[in-house]
């Protein structure tokens, strides 16, 4: 055999093998553990054929209108100081979307006038009759209905949009995003359970980064977090709860100690109302004989429940308008691992400034890197040039105190500033101990980060599955068809070209075996308009196996020998056949580029059985006949 012959052999029987290797998994055989570890992927099916999981997210839209007031407050506090005016603005929780200036001298509040009144031109706020305030000294102000509206159907466009480019960047082909009145539906195609769960915690994560400062003892003028440590240490409620309060001290380098009081509490099971287990996101967990649901409760969502109940109690008691309470969970190594495996995570309480510092919206890029001092990867935030500014005077201006990483609205972390921090840069600490598992959530967070955070939080409202939206009856109809389809072009090609025509459907299996093996190297979904094109490139494998074999038969006619004959016939016809996949490529690349759904399901399968096609009807089926040319006997004439 001719060396080039050989090898060329080799290489088709050695991508054949790696094809039929990485589909056996999708047969659900029983396969070994070694195999398994080789090749882990399966054919995934999507919504039209197999069904899939439906979820329902409402957007916690309120959100969005609440940072706009908080916005409001930051740019007129901003005014204040360039014109010297001694006041300050008030957001209050209750109405949405408040601003409330407040100025000391009356004489002040003329000059101040002017700057509510740019936003009240834009329609952006419009009067309230009554906040409260002395009237004098005072200017009550709230966002205004219809601004509130557009924000919130922008802020829901935008959460489509993110979601969409999430699912997108996460490889899961004919995903379904839709809205729904202000939810937003998400239908997911048969994943298995794994890769299901980090996709919804992909799609469910806000990834809003915020920077805001602790508000420590000397901050806590009205000395709010020592009335709740005395409050704590004595409340049956709190010790039901397994609440405790702690002192936080810590030191500067340059010699200072600051100090801060907090809470903590360990996450626990217990039974809760359905209402309050659809808050909590576990209605499908275990019912109990009184009707409730045994639920596993956070640490955090303790504290917060305590919190409410002794601030509708006590005014005194209640968290400050200017300030918020954040949660961090702590590392199973600062807990101690025995004591965190006998109680649960241990969670602890941060006292915020509401207003955040520095937002995630000033990132210009994020990376995964590894930290060499903790051995463990970290994600690196780069601020532009104006949030790079922000940060750099955030951190001056607040040297000795901590400062509150807030991701999705839970803190990772909260080092002490030691001194400026120049340059734009800043890390996030995951809070896993496990590393395989620490570098996946890495990843994640820098996936989400590069889409954009979501205008506001989701908050998942029922999840189910949902059979295949085709039915059992089109699904079957649809396998006839095609079956019928390949089996007719089977028997058209023996008809016509004898033994040629088993080359060419050999040539149009491996077609075939090739693209399904490409279809699970690139986890995509083979979907009903998927199995469209892969029948469609079924034709093209015909078309081009009729071009060269028509080739061929007009040099036979031309007196040649065989060999030469098919030598003339591949060479001759492959620009024809080349032009018509180039041309097939382009309308395919078209599709996937501005199609959606089907069409980019239909679009996947086409790119990739034009290039499949192309190698096996000109390099594979020219393989096969050299291998016959070489076994036959010369007088004997060609089948064709």
């Amino acid at each position: 055999m001719d060396r080039s012959l050989r090898w060329k052999t080799i290489a088709l029987t050695a991508l054949t093998v790696l094809s039929l290797g990485s589909l056996l998994p999708s047969t659900n055989l029983a396969l070994p553990g070694w195999y398994t570890s080789l090749f882990d992927k399966q054919v995934q099916l999507g919504l039209d054929l197999e069904g899939g999981l439906h979820i329902v997210y409402g957007v916690a839209l309120d959100k969005v209108v609440d940072d706009k007031a908080i916005q409001i407050k930051q740019d007129i506090e901003q005014r204040l100081a360039e014109l010297k005016i001694a006041g300050k603005v008030e957001t209050p929780r209750s109405p949405l979307g408040a601003a409330f200036l407040v100025v000391e001298q009356a004489a002040d509040l003329a000059k101040v006038k002017d700057i509510f009144a740019e936003y009240e031109k834009d329609g952006v706020v419009v009067a309230v009759a009554s906040c409260g305030r002395d009237p004098k000294l005072s200017l009550c102000k709230r966002v205004s209905t219809d601004f509130a509206d557009g924000i919130k159907e922008s802020a829901l466009a935008q959460a489509i949009k993110t979601i969409k480019d999430r699912v997108d960047r996460y490889g899961i082909a004919e995903a379904t995003v839709i809205k729904k009145g202000d939810a937003i539906i998400v239908e997911l195609p048969g994943l298995d359970a794994v890769r299901i769960e980090r996709l919804k915690g992909v799609i469910n994560r806000t990834a809003e980064l915020e920077f805001k400062m602790v508000v420590d003892g000397k901050d806590d003028k009205p000395g709010y977090m020592q009335k709740l440590l005395s409050k704590v240490q004595d409340d049956e409620r709190a010790a039901e709860l397994g609440i405790t309060g702690q002192t936080d001290v810590w030191d500067h380098e340059d010699g200072g100690q600051f100090s801060s009081v907090y809470l903590t509490a360990s996450d626990r099971e217990e039974s809760v109302t359905p209402d309050e287990a659809k808050t909590h996101g576990c209605l499908s967990g275990e019912k109990t004989s009184d009707g409730k649901i045994r639920c596993k409760l956070t640490g955090r969502v303790r504290m917060q429940t305590w919190l409410d109940e002794v601030g509708g109690g006590d005014e005194t008691l209640k968290v400050p308008d200017d300030w918020e309470m954040g949660y961090q969970e702590l590392d199973p190594n600062e807990v101690g691992k025995d004591q965190m495996a006998a109680a649960g995570r241990t969670w602890r309480s941060y006292l915020l400034e509401r207003a955040a510092g520095l937002k995630g919206t000033e990132i210009s890029s994020a990376d995964v890197t590894w930290n060499p001092t903790t051995n463990r990867p970290e994600v690196l935030v780069t601020f532009d040039r104006r949030g790079g500014r922000q940060f750099d005077k955030l951190t001056g201006d607040h040297i000795g105190d901590k400062m509150a990483i807030v991701l999705d609205d839970r803190v990772t972390s909260a080092p002490v500033i030691q001194g400026r921090i120049s340059g734009g840069r800043s890390t996030i600490t995951m809070g896993t101990s496990d590393p395989a598992e620490t570098q996946r959530a890495s990843q994640d967070l820098v996936n989400v980060l590069r889409t954009g955070a979501l205008p506001a939080p989701l908050q998942k409202e029922s999840e189910s599955q949902v059979g295949a939206l085709l039915g059992d009856d089109a699904i079957a109809s649809a396998k006839l068809s095609m079956a019928l389809g390949a089996l007719f072009v089977i028997l058209i090609m023996l008809y016509f070209y004898k033994f040629s025509g088993v080359i060419a459907n050999f040539a149009m299996v491996l077609n075939v075996l090739f693209q399904l093996a490409i279809l699970v190297g690139l986890d995509a979904t083979l979907t009903l308009p998927g199995i469209a094109g892969v029948v469609l490139t079924i034709g093209m494998a015909v078309d081009s196996n009729i071009i060269i074999y028509e080739r061929i038969r007009e040099e036979l006619r031309a007196g040649k020998s065989v060999r030469g004959a098919v030598d003339a016939g591949f060479s001759r016809a492959f620009w024809t056949v080349f032009d018509a996949h180039v041309t097939n490529f382009v309308a395919g690349f078209v599709l996937l580029e501005y199609g959606t759904g089907p069409i980019r399901g239909f679009a996947v399968m086409l790119l990739i059985g034009v290039v499949c096609n192309l190698f096996t009807s000109t390099w594979a089926s020219r393989l096969m006949f050299d291998h016959y040319l070489a076994r036959r006997a010369p007088t004997t004439p060609l089948s064709i």
